[in-house]
């Protein structure tokens, strides 16, 4: 039964192999249309249908991720100039990701170049946010001018600090603490991923504070900083300024999804139920109901009228109740990054703008980009150490990232992108007992030189354990 259901759930009907055909001849006819020139409204109108159907076809199957990622691609023919800007306003995804990305650094640094000059905040450690938020709120768009950090301490005394790593620091605290669920400005998924607080409304300042979130994410991408937040799609999705409709509503609470997708189901039970058009919400700590509709709490959900419930229900759910956290959001994040250059990127692919690569990495590949200070490649404490680093577990690896640069994920088209370069360098003590630990400003580890693998292991397995976030930063 389940089985049937989840058939009579999908919109294709088609076989998978068919709809393979189908969506390679959409996308080939959307492709000519889009850069060949148009001699009438009828192709005009045309192009405008098939580029509306194509879309559809590819947002339901990235969403259910039916075909490899290279399947959309096409990789013959590519125009230039002005032809490539069409492809990238109506149908990016024939273009390889790495492109894009390459298209958009190029875009932002020339939007960079319009605003000279610095910027300077001083910020107490313990206050980040508020201080920040103080500070650099006001700037709007000349948030991105390279901005000069200088943090204080306890006692108020300015710390020392050089150039770019403490500003890849700050922004990667200013990043974390914005977005810890203790600020309630985000809530978290049960897939742990963040999704606006819908009860928030009534929070201090609060129109200042979402705009300010999304200009540190905007400045994250500028700098190509990797920061270690994790958004849900259906978020991503009003941040692109698309609609969340029924089956994103899956993303966000898998219980209420398939509590609606029994009901489509299973007709003949709705006036046993006793729905009527309202939900519940949380609201100052308290259950309260909703209508969804005027007078929703008098109108019963009856067989005619369920396909208008549900789709009222995944509205209020994804949409209408986080509208003005979304707006604004979306208002400073377009202080520092144009919407329409996001717009080249869906969901999955902005999250990876955002925080890197989600599905591991090579260890190849940072190897071949690594520097080292006060070691050489053939050191044995190097052999023994990238000899582990190949024998990790995937969250391990991870974990070294982390204690290494401040974000697990890997950058975007590699470590060779990655900048300060990922360092290892000679521990100078006498002490062989001591742990290795890290600079995440300069992308630096520095590695004790141990006389086995065994205890380099040890230490390193250690010192990864302990890490958390930020933690064991070489002064």
């Amino acid at each position: 039964a389940k089985e049937a259901d989840k058939k009579k759930d999908d919109l294709f009907i088609l076989s998978k192999e068919q709809l393979k055909v189908v969506c390679q001849i959409i996308n080939g006819t959307a492709f000519k249309l889009t850069i060949e020139p148009l001699a009438s409204e009828s192709t005009i109108a045309l192009r405008k249908d098939a580029v509306r159907l194509l879309k559809q076809l590819y947002d339901r199957e990235r969403r259910n991720k039916l075909f490899s990622e290279e399947f959309w691609l096409l990789t013959s023919g590519l125009p230039k100039s002005a032809e490539m800007e069409m492809l990238l306003l109506h149908m990016p995804h024939v273009l390889p990701f790495s492109s894009r990305v390459q298209i958009l650094r190029y875009k932002l640094n020339e939007e960079k170049q319009q605003f000279g000059g610095t910027g300077n905040v001083v910020v107490r450690r313990e206050r980040i946010f508020e201080d920040s938020l103080s500070s650099l709120h006001k700037l709007g768009p000349y948030f991105k001018q390279d901005i000069k950090v200088q943090f204080t301490n306890n006692s108020g005394i300015i710390e020392l600090g050089i150039g770019h790593g403490v500003f890849k620091e700050y922004l990667t605290i200013l990043s974390k603490t914005a977005f810890d669920i203790q600020y309630s400005f985000f809530i978290e998924t049960k897939n742990r991923e963040l999704f606006p607080n819908p009860d928030c409304l009534d929070m201090e300042n609060f129109q200042k504070v979402y705009e300010f979130l999304g200009m540190i994410v905007g400045k994250a991408i500028l700098e190509g900083i990797l920061i270690q937040p994790t958004f849900s799609r259906c978020f991503l999705n009003k941040v692109l300024g698309k609609r969340n409709g029924i089956d994103d509503l899956k993303l966000l609470d898998e219980k209420l999804y398939q509590n609606v997708m029994y009901l489509k189901y299973h007709e003949e039970e709705i006036a046993s139920i006793g729905l009527f058009f309202t939900t519940t919400i949380t609201q100052t700590g308290k259950i309260v109901e909703v209508p969804l509709i005027p007078n929703g709490d008098t109108i019963p959900v009856t067989k005619e009228n369920l396909y208008q419930y549900i789709v009222l229900l995944a509205n209020y759910k994804l949409n209408k109740i986080i509208e003005k956290q979304c707006e604004y959001f979306r208002n400073g994040l377009a202080f520092i990054v144009p919407i329409e250059l996001l717009k080249s990127f869906n969901q999955d692919e902005l999250q990876s703008l955002i925080g890197g690569d989600k599905g591991g990495f090579s260890v190849a590949d940072l190897q071949m980009n690594t520097v080292y200070s006060g070691y050489n490649s053939d050191d044995n404490v190097i052999k023994w150490f990238w000899e582990l680093v190949q024998e990790f577990t995937p969250i391990q690896q991870s974990r070294l990232l982390m204690f290494v640069t401040s974000c697990s994920r890997p950058p975007l088209l590699g470590f060779t992108h990655l900048n300060p370069k990922f360092t290892i360098a000679h521990q100078m003590s006498e002490e062989a007992a001591l742990l290795p630990t890290s600079s995440t400003c300069f992308n630096r580890l520095y590695l004790p030189s141990y006389a086995t693998k065994t205890i380099l292991k040890e230490k390193l397995i250690i010192a990864l354990k302990e890490c958390e976030g930020f933690g064991l930063s070489q002064p």
